[in-house]
């Protein structure tokens, strides 16, 4: 294969006025050979926006090395948010998920660098557009790392499609994720709490996340018919929340698919009866709106049977935990207080992991470090005790 370098705009001659067009401020192109086509017409590619002949000359060799390498791309218009668009559409993920990336995309990669052309997008440009993320709009180390994670798989995917040669992204390092700090209650803290709100419509419901340890979709997609009565456990085997205000259910975070063996969850006997008590509750609230009653075959529900939306278990919590005069935590922090007071309780940090839903052992010990460390000391002394 073959190419050559040409001056697009002849140079001005000696009198004449220098030509203000896009074209000469860039004057060099090259023009890259290709085999013919099947009707025998001559086929070219072109690169131009070079300002001297040396640089399009480099650039030109580098393209007959990737052509002989197989990771050559035909030059193209396509933006990056034409790109990103596209990448949502065909994106094979969970509705939540596609709908989180979608608000990155919309809030953040678009107004930044949507309007500069996919292959021409550099690292250089991309840092600048992280910074301005922080230092401009205020975001915060883990929301920038995620929009960094977004735009690296849409732009990896691109060079998969060889719509890129490489991934640009790929050379960036984005801000360090903030972790949240993790907040729990005591033992004796999460009791007032369920003292307080004992009596409640949802009260089998804040007892649950304190008992089990489900994360708060999880819980909201409970079905009836994935709770066991007689053998007093559940199966966690949806999670469930509102994507584009539509409700929507997904497999539980852990699980590659619906087909995949569920969660499976021992409840204690004061559990199994506040659930029993919020099955007889609910019967009576169906009953009561008759035909407007919405039947999803959820636990946990609004009064008229439609689901809950998990953001506003949060705001539930925090109202019920000022009124109860306790620390403010998170409903993942329900999660935490659980996976703590088990832990501190005995039960066995592997028994803690599957029923947390955690992929591995190693995942509970690394987040709950500061708990395992006195269990470690606890079983050093109660060893040591059998000597003495």
């Amino acid at each position: 294969m073959r190419g050559h370098v040409k001056r697009r705009c002849p140079a001005p001659k000696p009198g004449q006025p220098k030509c203000a067009g896009k074209t000469c401020a860039h004057p060099y192109a090259f023009w890259l050979d290709q085999p013919r086509g099947e009707d025998g017409k001559r086929r070219q590619i072109t690169r131009s926006g070079f300002m001297t002949k040396k640089e399009a000359e480099r650039a030109l060799a580098k393209a007959l090395t990737d052509v002989g390498d197989g990771t050559f791309t035909k030059p193209d218009a396509t933006t990056v948010a034409m790109h990103l668009r596209t990448w949502l559409a065909g994106l094979d993920r969970k509705p939540a998920t596609i709908e989180a990336y979608r608000r990155v995309v919309d809030s953040h990669l678009i107004p930044a660098l949507g309007r500069l052309r996919m292959q021409h997008l550099t690292p250089p440009q991309i840092k600048a557009a992280y910074r301005a993320l922080q230092d401009d709009k205020g975001l915060s180390p883990s929301t920038v790392q995620l929009v960094h994670q977004v735009l690296s798989k849409a732009l990896s995917d691109a060079v998969n499609d060889g719509l890129l040669a490489a991934n640009p992204a790929a050379k960036v390092k984005a801000p360090a994720r903030n972790t949240p700090e993790m907040h729990t209650w005591s033992r004796e803290q999460a009791s007032k709490f369920l003292r307080h709100v004992d009596g409640e419509r949802l009260a089998a419901m804040w007892r649950l996340f304190l008992t089990a340890g489900m994360r708060r979709g999880e819980v909201a997609a409970l079905r009836w018919q994935d709770v066991d009565f007689d053998r007093a456990s559940l199966s966690v085997r949806q999670t469930g929340n509102f994507v584009g205000g539509v409700w929507t259910v997904g497999t539980p975070k852990g699980r590659k698919d619906a087909s995949a063996k569920s969660r499976r969850l021992s409840l204690d006997a004061g559990t199994v009866e506040a659930l029993r008590l919020h099955r007889t509750l609910q019967l009576q609230e169906r009953m009561a709106w008759g035909g407007d009653w919405q039947d999803h075959g959820l636990v946990f529900v609004r009064e008229d049977g439609s689901p809950l939306n998990p953001s506003t278990i949060g705001q539930q919590l925090t109202v019920r935990a000022r009124q109860a005069e306790l620390p403010h935590v998170r409903v993942h922090d329900l999660r935490h207080t659980y996976a703590t007071l088990a832990l501190e309780a005995g039960v066995h940090p592997k028994v803690v992991s599957e029923r947390l839903g955690h992929a591995n052992i190693g995942i509970t010990l690394n987040l709950y470090s500061h708990v395992s460390e006195g269990m470690d000391r606890d079983a050093a002394d109660r060893v040591a005790g059998l000597f003495t």
